[in-house]
């Protein structure tokens, strides 16, 4: 959790550069909006624990397709300096609790700081990797460490050891402030180490003048993001492994031990902290919603997004390969484990619903897509570690499966398929409401429950079918270790490749609380039609005067130029009195 959020006033640098001031806590609540990077030839493995802390496997890579980060975005870019030599801000400062588990060699594996989250790991020139912060050097020994730009753009490195050691299974601080001395930017370095009492002690006089860039090298694309990024270089069968909590960042002032606490590996987090508040999210589609987002991974052969109809439009593909996610999708509260069984027992809630309208549309029948809760960093790789935790509807032609994707430990992803009912109609509309739920066993069940529409769009209160589906047991090992971060659509993995498959989805929900009356899809409805009442009326019309030359309020936008115009009145007057 963002603790502290960015204070938008004015800091001027003494290169003249201009920032908003800055400070973020990030304690890795199951609230945190993390990104996590694993591309395929990483080698690296990065796993949220969600009693409150992030552990770590990163070897480092210089090859394609081999970047692995785990980070929370900066509110901006940070030149210190850029190419120029013009700074963002004078001084930040920074830090985090670290432990380290083990290591192979001295691998100088990990970077741990503020970096450029578009980097890759090549040797290209101008290159992207920009990066201050600390390098596990081996488990003794850590590094100041700076990535930055020549003149030409090439790669290079400043590093310089700490003075103090560190050890295995032992916890520590550590500190640093960035600061510009004349052409220079240096860093004061402080190690802590906690003691018996879980307090953090100085260990000694910290390292100070530290030179992480002296000009005319610079970092030419600046660091957005704050966290975990493997390194860039050989060395591939090298790898360390460790624990990271209580990140901050800040260009205001130095962040206090209080407000840090203690590193969840040494007390956890409270499980009844961290359920989740309640919450409800409805969405109808008809406008681009600002707080949903697409991926499109190359391999995916999968397009969804949002129709001109005000509906979700999906082309999905099943597939089994790395960089194949297809997915729409927005973020729920939090990130929701129902439950985790990692260290300790996690509930995020007692009760969730979720709500959609469907129609199957045109092509293959065999199971490529699926509409509900997901992680959206998981795979579709076939390899144990996907990062796949998954409770969603899995549609196949009449019959409408449940799909669960779940852990027995963090290496172990096991999915099935439940089926659940078979619907009359493939090619008819269908709202699909689930209600998940902790029962008094500690058992998470499914309920499950599907409504026909009929030709003009009204709902059957009879449901077509109804099912209980048990996905979690009492005594099961099998738990959702991942966590599930996303609601939307998302195309579905397998071992063999299916597809395409057309589809819509409207009415989205997903809330604490049951879902709320919706008005029937909009497929249903004349593109002039924008009350869905079957005509093009004054109704419609009224929709068209009440946003006149409006470029925010687009109900009306017939022809998508982003604004409510003549052109709008043109098109719509085509359709006026009709269907």
């Amino acid at each position: 959790m963002k603790l502290a959020l960015s204070v938008f006033c004015v800091v001027l640098g003494v290169s003249g550069g201009i920032a908003n001031a800055e400070t973020i806590v990030e304690k890795f609540t199951p609230a945190t909006d993390f990104v996590v990077v694993q591309e395929p030839n990483s080698g690296s493995i990065l796993n949220y624990i969600p009693t409150g802390y992030v552990q770590a496997v990163v070897c480092r890579r210089g090859e394609p397709n081999s970047v692995a980060s785990f980070y929370v975005p900066l509110s901006q870019r940070y030149f210190e300096p850029n190419e120029s030599g013009v700074s963002t801000v004078s001084q930040f400062w920074m830090g985090f609790d670290f432990q380290y588990l083990s290591t192979t060699g001295t691998p100088a594996a990990a970077n741990i700081g503020i970096f450029n989250s578009d980097a890759n790991n090549m040797s290209e020139a101008p290159h992207k990797y920009n990066f201050i912060g600390v390098c596990p050097y081996s488990y003794y020994n850590v590094s100041v460490r700076a990535w930055q730009n020549t003149t030409t753009g090439a790669l290079t490195q400043t590093q310089e050891d700490a003075s103090w050691q560190t050890t295995l299974t032992d916890t520590f601080r550590f500190r640093m402030r960035v600061y510009r001395d004349g052409n220079a930017t240096r860093a004061d370095f402080a190690m802590y180490k906690f003691d018996g009492s879980n307090n953090p002690v100085l260990m000694g006089a910290p390292d100070t003048g530290i030179l992480l860039s002296i000009d005319p090298n610079s970092f030419m694309t600046g660091m957005n993001a704050l966290g975990i990024r493997n390194a860039a270089g050989s060395y591939a069968a090298k790898s360390v492994k460790f624990n990271i909590d209580n990140m901050y960042f800040s260009t205001v002032s130095e962040v206090a031990d209080s407000a840090l606490g203690v590193p969840a590996w040494i007390t956890p987090d409270n499980p009844v902290d961290l359920q989740v508040p309640d919450f409800s999210k409805s969405q109808d589609f008809d406008n681009i919603p600002t707080d949903w987002k697409s991926i499109g991974q190359i391999n995916s052969g999968t397009s969804i997004g949002v129709d001109a109809g005000g509906y979700i439009k999906g082309i999905a593909r099943r597939k089994g390969l790395w960089n194949s996610t297809g997915a729409y999708f927005t973020r729920p509260e939090a990130r929701l484990f129902e439950p985790c069984k990692y260290i300790q027992e996690l509930y995020s809630f007692d009760e969730l619903y979720m709500a959609f309208d469907y129609k199957y549309v045109s092509g293959a029948w065999q199971g490529t897509h699926m509409i509900g809760l997901f992680n959206q960093f998981g795979t579709n790789n076939s390899a144990a570690y996907s990062a796949q935790n998954t409770i969603a509807i899995l549609p196949l032609a009449s019959d409408i499966y449940l799909r669960k994707h779940v852990n027995r430990n963090w290496s172990a992803v096991q999915e099935s398929d439940t089926l659940v009912g078979t619907v009359s109609d493939p090619y008819g509309s269908y709202r699909y409401s689930l209600r998940v739920y902790k029962t008094d066993l500690k058992e998470t069940n499914v309920n499950v429950s599907c409504f026909k529409y009929d030709a003009s769009g009204n709902l059957n209160p009879a449901a077509e079918f109804t099912a209980t589906v048990p996905i979690i047991g009492a005594v099961d090992p099998n738990s959702f270790h991942e966590g599930m971060d996303a609601f939307g659509v998302r195309n579905a993995s397998g071992s063999t490749e299916a597809g395409p498959t057309t589809f819509y989805v409207d009415n989205m929900y997903v809330g604490t609380t049951a879902a709320p009356v919706m008005d029937k899809p909009s497929w249903f409805c004349g593109e002039a039609d924008f009350n869905c009442d079957g005509a093009v009326n004054y109704a419609d019309l009224k929709v068209i005067t009440d946003s006149w030359l409006s470029t925010s309020v687009l109900d009306a936008d017939l022809v998508e130029n982003n604004r409510i115009d003549l052109a709008d009145f043109a098109k719509f007057a085509s359709y006026w009195l009709g269907l």
